[in-house]
Order: C-alpha cells, then sequence, then structure tokens
C-alpha cells in the first residue's frame, strides 16, 4: 500500500490531504483518521469520516485510490488504512463446513449477528440473486435445507 499527503507541516487552522493507494490484487477496504487523542474508523465508501465532532470528505476513485481531505488543522494527524484481497465479485460456500463462511467478504459490511445455518445462507444467496420475490426451489443435497421455500 503506498499512502502519500499533499503537505507534511501545515500551520495551525491549514488543511492537507492524504492519499492512499492500495497494492496490486488489494482493495482498501477500511480508513482510520486520528486527529488529536480522538480517532474513528470509516468504510472507504462511506463518503466522510467523522472524528468528535468534525466530518472529514472521502472519495474513492474508480481504480480504489482513497482521498481524504482534512481542514481546519489544530491537532495532530494521523492516517491509516486497511487492504482485503480482491474477490472475482462472486460469493460461494466452503464445502465440508456446517457453518457456511462466505469466501470475498473479509470486511464488515456483511456481519449477522449469530452463525448462519446453511438452510439460512442458501435462502440468503438466492434471495440477493434472484430477480423476482417469488416462490423458488433449491436444488441441493444438504438435509438441513428444504426443497422448496
Amino acid at each position: 500500500m503506498a499512502a502519500s499527503a499533499s503537505r507534511t507541516g501545515v500551520n495551525d487552522g491549514g488543511s492537507a490531504t492524504y492519499t492512499v493507494s492500495p497494492d496490486k490484487s488489494y482493495t482498501l477496504d477500511t480508513v482510520t483518521l486520528r486527529v488529536g487523542s480522538r480517532q474513528e474508523t470509516a468504510h472507504v465508501e462511506d463518503g466522510t469520516i467523522k472524528v468528535g465532532d468534525r466530518s472529514y470528505p472521502m472519495s474513492l476513485s474508480a481504480k480504489g485510490v482513497l482521498k481524504v481531505a482534512v481542514s481546519n488543522i489544530r491537532d495532530d494527524v494521523r492516517l491509516s488504512a486497511g487492504a482485503v484481497r480482491k474477490n472475482n465479485g462472486t460469493l460461494f460456500l466452503r464445502n465440508g463446513v456446517t457453518a457456511p463462511y462466505f469466501e470475498g467478504m473479509g470486511n464488515y459490511r456483511f456481519c449477522p449477528e449469530d452463525t448462519l445455518t446453511r438452510a439460512e445462507a442458501v435462502k440468503l444467496i438466492n434471495r440477493v440473486t434472484s430477480r423476482s420475490l417469488c416462490v423458488y426451489t433449491i436444488q441441493t443435497r444438504f438435509a438441513d435445507v428444504p426443497a422448496s421455500h
């Protein structure tokens, strides 16, 4: 990952823009901004990050480069970012496990309160990818997944 700042020293009340670029085959996931003693973490697609009572704009380019603009700086500013491996846009269940694990879902965007059963996971995937909310049938050999919902 590469990071840069529009300036390294800022006078009291000044501004700076931070740019973070992911390494090849990675995509940025979260950004943490620390201003003085306060810090906050946000998802890179959120558009803003709020630290204390101030909000700072963020933009994510089509190439996955993140820019965070910090203005009216009165304290030390520190920016860090987390990245995950890019996925190919598909979700699948690992075979041989009773609780599903979604490949490519490493960020906090998908967070059920409890572990999903295979039946719940199959229903979830089918509903997300289904074009209509009509009755649908699942062809499966899982004993705990009803054939029709």
